[in-house]
C-alpha cells in the first residue's frame, strides 16, 4: 500500500517543463518592447520636441555660442552640449537629441562618434538618483536645512 502511495506521490511531483529557447526569446523580445515603449520612446519623442523647439526660437544659437569654446576642445559644435545635458537627465533623451542634432545637420558622422561615449557614461544620473532615492524610501528634500 506504501509503495501504490509512493508512486502516486511522484507522479504528481514532477519537475516543472523545461521551456525552449524560442519561447524564453520571444519572452524576452515582448520584455524589451514593453521598456521601449514604456521609457525610451517618451524621453526620445521629447528631446526631438526640444530640438525643434530651440532651433525655432533661436535658442539653439545662444546654446552653440556659450557652450562653443568647451565643446570645442573636444572637437564638437556647441550645440552639441543640449545632448550632454539631455544625457544626463536620460539616456533616451540624449540619444533623441543627438539624432535630432544629425538630422538637422548640426552634427556629423564625426561628431556623433565621439559625442555618442559621453551620453550613455553620463545617462541617466537624474532618473537613478530617484529612483535610488525613492527605493530607499529616503526624504527626497531634507527638511532640517538651517533657514
Amino acid at each position: 500500500m506504501t509503495t501504490n502511495v509512493q508512486t502516486q506521490a511522484a507522479q504528481t511531483t514532477q519537475a516543472p517543463r523545461k521551456k525552449m529557447i524560442t519561447e524564453v526569446f520571444c519572452e524576452g523580445i515582448g520584455k524589451g518592447w514593453n521598456i521601449s515603449v514604456k521609457f525610451m520612446t517618451p524621453n526620445i519623442i521629447m528631446a526631438f520636441v526640444l530640438i525643434k523647439f530651440l532651433n525655432h526660437s533661436g535658442l539653439m544659437d545662444i546654446l552653440g555660442e556659450v557652450f562653443a569654446p568647451v565643446m570645442s576642445f573636444f572637437g564638437l559644435p556647441g550645440e552639441a552640449a543640449a545632448a550632454i545635458i539631455g544625457a544626463w537627465l536620460s539616456i533616451g533623451g540624449g540619444v533623441g537629441i543627438a539624432a535630432a542634432l544629425f538630422e538637422g545637420g548640426l552634427l556629423n558622422l564625426t561628431e556623433l562618434a565621439i559625442l555618442t561615449p559621453c551620453i550613455f557614461i553620463l545617462g541617466s544620473q537624474v532618473q537613478f538618483r530617484a529612483a535610488c532615492l525613492a527605493l530607499s524610501g529616503s526624504p527626497t528634500i531634507p527638511r532640517n536645512l538651517p533657514a
